[in-house]
C-alpha cells in the first residue's frame, strides 16, 4: 500500500504533490509520530524534581544533635574560660590555691573536643586535603566521599566501643582521680563514647545524604560531604572576587563609534546616499 501511495503521490502535479505533503492529518485519523529521546524524568510525569526534596528525617536529627553537642561543647569551653581565671584570680590575688581548678579545667575541654568534634563534621570543619575530590567530576566526589566515609566509621566506631568499655570499667569500679580532689573518672570518661556516637551518628546521616545524591534522589547541593572545608575554601573564595575586581577595574572602557547623522554630513558638503 505505501508503493501504491508513492506512485500515486508521484502522478500528481508538483504543486498539487506538495499540498498534500503539508497538508496536517484528517479529522479522526491517527498519525504515527516518532518517539522523543528526551529521557523519562520527574518533570515529564507530573512529579516534583529531586532538588526540591528535603532531607530524610534520620538526617536532620542527625544534623540538629550536633548542633545541640556544638553548643554544649561551646558552653563548656566557657565554663573552662571563667574557671582558669578564677584560679588565677585566687592563686595570685586571695593567695589561696585551689585543688579542683586544675582538673576541671582538663575535664572541661575534654568535653570540648569529642562533643565539639559531631559539630565540626557536621559544618566541615575538621582539617582535611581536597586536592583530589575538587579534581573529579561530581559523580566521582561522591563516589570517593563514600568511601572514605566508610573507612572513617570503622575508625570512629572501634574508638567509640573502646570508649564505652573503658567507661563501663571506671563506673563499675568507682574509679577516682589520684589527686588531692579525687574526683570519679567516669564521669570525664563519659565524654569519648558519647562524643564519638555523635561523631559516628553525623557520618552515617552524611552517608545516607551521599547515596541519596548518587542515586539521584536527592540535590547534591545538600550534601555535607561535598561541602568545603572551611577556612582554605574561603580564603582562596576572597582571593578569586579580588582578582576578579581588579581585572574588571583594569578592562578600558571604549566607546562604540556611531555614524554622523544626515544632516551633519549635508553641512560637510557630502552627498545624499
Amino acid at each position: 500500500m505505501a508503493a501504491a501511495g508513492a506512485q500515486a503521490v508521484g502522478r500528481l502535479p508538483r504543486g498539487r504533490a506538495r499540498r498534500c505533503r503539508t497538508h496536517g492529518p484528517r479529522p479522526g485519523e491517527r498519525t504515527r509520530t516518532a518517539m522523543s529521546h528526551t529521557p523519562f524524568t520527574r518533570e515529564r510525569a507530573g512529579e516534583q524534581p529531586t532538588s526540591s526534596q528535603p532531607k530524610p528525617a534520620i538526617c536532620r536529627i542527625a544534623d540538629t544533635l550536633s548542633e545541640i553537642a556544638g553548643l554544649i561543647a561551646g558552653a563548656a569551653l566557657i565554663v573552662a574560660t571563667l574557671v582558669t581565671g578564677w584560679g588565677v584570680f585566687v592563686r595570685y590575688v586571695l593567695k589561696a590555691p585551689t585543688t579542683w581548678q586544675t582538673e576541671t579545667t582538663i575535664y572541661l575541654l575534654i568535653c570540648v573536643a569529642f562533643l565539639g568534634a559531631a559539630y565540626g563534621v557536621r559544618h566541615n570543619a575538621h582539617v582535611g586535603v581536597d586536592l583530589l575530590p575538587e579534581a573529579l567530576p561530581l559523580r566521582g566526589r561522591l563516589i570517593l566521599r563514600i568511601v572514605t566515609t566508610v573507612l572513617v566509621l570503622g575508625v570512629v566506631g572501634v574508638v567509640a566501643w573502646t570508649g564505652w568499655t573503658m567507661w563501663q570499667q571506671a563506673y563499675a569500679l568507682d574509679t577516682r582521680s589520684a589527686s588531692a580532689w579525687g574526683p570519679p573518672l567516669w564521669v570525664p570518661y563519659a565524654f569519648l563514647p558519647l562524643g564519638m556516637a555523635a561523631v559516628f551518628f553525623q557520618y552515617v546521616a552524611e552517608l545516607i545524604e551521599a547515596v541519596l545524591a548518587l542515586t539521584g534522589r536527592l540535590d547534591p547541593a545538600h550534601v555535607t560531604l561535598l561541602g568545603a572545608t572551611g577556612e582554605a575554601a574561603e580564603i582562596q573564595a576572597e582571593i578569586d572576587a579580588h582578582a576578579a575586581e581588579q581585572s574588571s577595574t583594569e578592562q578600558p572602557t571604549t566607546e562604540p563609534q556611531t555614524a554622523a547623522p544626515p544632516e551633519h554630513r549635508i553641512e560637510r558638503g557630502e552627498e545624499r546616499p
